[in-house]
Order: structure tokens, then C-alpha cells, then sequence
């Protein structure tokens, strides 16, 4: 279709919401839409989500991006982002049993202590693994 405007999609799923836009080939913003999402704290230092609330975030934030689009505009491409080191436990049918663990969490914390206290290469190698890269 002849003057369509063509847009780029990008879908991101952090630990408080799913934030949805929409840039063009010139990368100029067309819309933005954000749907938040709870997080469980069951017991102290633990940090839980349940995966339905981040796919129906997305859906929800898609359909909203989409309704401030112009009509006849069209995806060239879409681009998903999510937490780092998100634990989703499946069963054998691949359905989520239990909330999804999330990386803001203290749960392994007193299990590495000793580790720390202990100093030298292996609290460096520790914290690199709890902290992650950068």
C-alpha cells in the first residue's frame, strides 16, 4: 500500500511491567504502551512472577500500541527482550508449575557467604556469578 508507514516493533519484559513500541525505518518513536505486572515476595529476599502475567502484559500492551498506530501501518520486524536469569519451572508437558523465580532475589546469598568470607579467587569468582557480566 502506497505512503503505509512501516514500523519496527520491540517488546520488553522487565521485572515490573512489559514496555511495547514502535519505531519507524528512520528510527523515530510512533507509539509506546506499558502494562505492569506484580511481583510476588513470598518470604524475604525472594522474588517470584507468574509467567501468564507477562504474556498477557504483552498482549495487552501490544493491542494498545497497536489501536495509536496509524491505519494501514505495517510490522517490518519485531524485537523481544526479557529478565536475566528468570528460572520457569515446566512440567513434562511443557506447562508452568510453580511462579517463575526472578533474578531479584537474596535467596543464594547465605549459601555463598562462606565462600565470600573466605576472600581470595573464589568470593571473585562468586560475585561475578551472582552479580552476573558487567
Amino acid at each position: 500500500m502506497a505512503g503505509s508507514v512501516e514500523y519496527t516493533l520491540g517488546i520488553d519484559l522487565g521485572t515490573s511491567g512489559c514496555k511495547v513500541l514502535a519505531l519507524d525505518v528512520g528510527g523515530r518513536l510512533l507509539a509506546t504502551a506499558e502494562v505492569r505486572y506484580p511481583m510476588v515476595v513470598p518470604r524475604p529476599g525472594w522474588a517470584e512472577q507468574h509467567p501468564r502475567s507477562w504474556w498477557r502484559a504483552a498482549a495487552r500492551g501490544v493491542r494498545s500500541l497497536l489501536a495509536r498506530l496509524p491505519p494501514g501501518a505495517t510490522a517490518i520486524g519485531v524485537g523481544v527482550t526479557g529478565q536475566m536469569h528468570s528460572l520457569v519451572a515446566l512440567d513434562s508437558r511443557r506447562r508452568v508449575i510453580r511462579p517463575a523465580i526472578l533474578c531479584a532475589l537474596a535467596r543464594g546469598l547465605p549459601a555463598g557467604m562462606p565462600v565470600v568470607a573466605g576472600g581470595g579467587d573464589q568470593a571473585v569468582a562468586y560475585a561475578a556469578e551472582a552479580t552476573g557480566p558487567g
